[in-house]
């Protein structure tokens, strides 16, 4: 009886292990489509914002302003990238974790959701001035 109880509960234990593999590789599938969009749309419109105030800009003192303000919604999409590859590897790595059963550097992960938070941080800032850069030069043109 008790090895009957014992061998039940090593099947639960695999097929918990088993789920976590699978839900770890669906999770790095998930991260390469999940916020390239919404980034592209909000990059898109940003740049589509300077592309109405360069066709309207009444100075041309502004423009070197809004060069830079594009730049502003060009480096995060290149940020967001590198941001989706770090946290689909997290992903991966994680599932290759506990498809092993040898204990490896459980630290792995953790520098990866450290960097991934980092780079977030970073695009949101930029998307953040991008956007207070356009309304400096609307205020000042209109």
């Amino acid at each position: 009886m008790a090895q009957k109880q014992k061998s039940s509960t090593e099947d639960h234990l695999n097929n918990l292990k088993n789920d976590l593999i699978i839900h770890f590789y669906q999770d790095a599938a998930f991260y390469e489509r999940r916020t390239y969009i919404l980034f592209f749309i909000i990059s898109g419109s940003g740049l589509y914002a300077c592309l109405d105030l360069y066709k309207n800009l009444n100075e041309n003192n502004n423009i070197f302003l809004l060069l830079v303000t594009s730049v502003f919604f060009i480096i995060p999409l290149i940020l967001s990238i590198i941001s989706n590859e770090i946290a689909r590897k997290k992903s991966l790595y994680k599932a290759e974790y506990f498809q092993s059963r040898d204990e490896i550097d459980r630290e792995g992960a953790g520098k990866y959701i450290k960097i991934e938070n980092g780079l977030k941080l970073t695009i949101g800032t930029c998307f953040l001035i991008g956007i207070t850069l356009i309304a400096i030069i609307y205020y000042q043109n209109f």
